[in-house]
């Protein structure tokens, strides 16, 4: 930065003080053509040196041997109008060669300016330059802010980015933080007590999550705060995502947003997802339903697809978590809006469109078995389906029951068949006697499973 000296007019009235005062002329000042000079005990003019005038105050002899005003010696301290060092406290230099026109400069009590560093000047933290020019914006590597009067800044502050910095990334597959910022393009950043920028881990990703007080934030590596579905740990599917409001804050439990546009779920409509006090949605991510999978939320089950979405309709769940062997349904509403686990008897569409009934125990689970009168299996009434009559098997038994066409067990009856046989039935609804013929352990044929809601329910 140049430093020259700026020669002004007003130094008569200073150096005024001196002529009157004994003491200062003793020592050794005098005065040549109307201005100030010092000669030492050998009548030398001393030249480029500091001289402490009567009244305590330095002032600098220029090469000329006059008191030197408004101008910067040896790069370190400043003179003023009046010719003295300036001392314990600001200087504000106006010029073309600042930046702005506007500069500030901070002596200490010693006279010297403060450079490169921090500076705590009346409980307010100011940072200055290799020349000791006060900054304002980005400072220290770009780790702390200053407002336009140099002030350290702290806590929330919504800013233009660094002049180098590349937020390129940051236009994100699902939501672009300017939308929320009036298109001005800044961005919130959050500085801590001692005026650092928070910053989160370095995990090779472009976003993480970082606590402020006891809500959770996304920024990307330069603390720029991030909005929106925001893929957090790198993982591709859903669990990989958590989503932020436009406060910022991480959303936990229940939420309605699109779908992430990285997971090519590809509706662009509005569904339902539940967020762990993590932030991390719920899903089913391998696709096989499990009584592992089901989660309790308030009071009520409800399973969720891979895409995070929580599931409706008539649904195939595993009893063992491994995903195979045996199974029941579950039935969790007729759309988003009810898609819990319902319990008892249910009225329920399936795939096929067909509407039967259903029971479900108290668990949400589909009942297999003899209940109130009605045989299921998995949960679907089994009725006759080509006679008025029809022996289905009890699965885990080794006989079959005679049931009519709403699938109502005829126990302790006698009908007749469509070929006019008769059939009298026991107390468990077995048949054991035709015609006029005891019978035992007649089987029928086997239950009918439940038409399983499809998969595709999201397109």
């Amino acid at each position: 930065m140049r430093k020259n000296k700026i020669v002004l007019a007003g130094i008569a009235a200073a150096l005024a003080l001196g002529a009157s005062s004994p003491a200062w002329a003793a020592a050794g000042w005098v005065q040549n053509n109307g201005q100030w000079q010092y000669q030492d005990n050998y009548g030398y003019i001393v030249k480029n040196e500091w001289q402490k005038g009567a009244d305590g105050k330095w002032r600098y002899l220029n090469s000329s041997g006059y008191i030197a005003v408004d101008m910067w010696v040896d790069d370190e301290y400043y003179v003023g109008s009046d010719g003295i060092m300036v001392t314990d406290g600001w200087l504000r230099l106006d010029g073309s060669e600042y930046a702005d026109g506007v500069c500030w400069f901070y002596f200490d009590g010693k006279g010297k300016a403060v450079k490169e560093g921090w500076k705590k000047i009346n409980n307010k933290w100011y940072f200055f330059d290799e020349t000791g020019l006060m900054q304002t914006g980005w400072v220290d590597e770009n780790q702390y802010h200053t407002d336009a009067n140099g002030e350290m800044m702290i806590g929330w502050q919504r800013l233009d980015p660094p002049a180098d910095a590349d937020y390129s990334q940051d236009s994100d597959e699902d939501y672009d933080p300017f939308a929320l910022a009036d298109n001005d393009g800044q961005y919130w950043y959050y500085f801590k007590s001692n005026g650092k920028k928070l910053t989160p881990k370095e995990d090779g990703g472009e976003n993480g999550v970082v606590r402020i007080d006891k809500d959770y934030y996304c920024m990307n590596m330069d603390g720029a705060l991030q909005f929106g579905w925001k893929n957090v740990s790198g993982d591709s599917g859903i669990t990989g995502y958590k989503y932020f409001l436009p406060s910022g804050k991480m959303v936990t439990g229940w939420y309605t947003a699109e779908a992430p546009k990285g997971l090519d779920q590809g509706t662009g409509e509005i569904h339902w997802y539940y967020f762990n006090n993590k932030g991390v949605p719920k899903a089913d991510e391998d696709g096989t339903a499990t009584v592992k999978d089901l989660i309790t939320i308030g009071g009520k089950t409800y399973l969720f697809n891979e895409y995070g979405n929580p599931v409706y309709g008539l649904r195939k769940v595993y009893l063992n978590e491994s995903g195979q062997g045996e199974y029941t349904s579950y039935y969790f509403g007729r759309n988003e809006n009810e898609c819990w686990a319902h319990k008892g008897r249910q009225q329920v569409q399936e795939d096929s469109g067909e509407t039967s009934a259903f029971y479900f125990t108290d668990a949400g689970r589909g009942y297999t078995g003899i209940r109130d009168n009605y045989l299921y299996y998995v949960g679907k009434v089994q009725a006759a389906q080509d006679d008025k009559y029809e022996i289905i098997n009890v699965p885990g038994k080794d006989y079959g029951v005679l049931v009519n066409s709403s699938g109502k067990v005829l126990k302790n009856t006698t009908v007749k068949m469509s070929d006019g046989s008769r059939y009298k039935t026991g107390a468990a609804g077995q048949v054991v006697k035709i015609d006029d013929a005891d019978v035992s352990n007649i089987t029928g044929r086997d239950p009918i499973e439940p038409d399983w809601t499809s998969d595709d329910w999201y397109n």
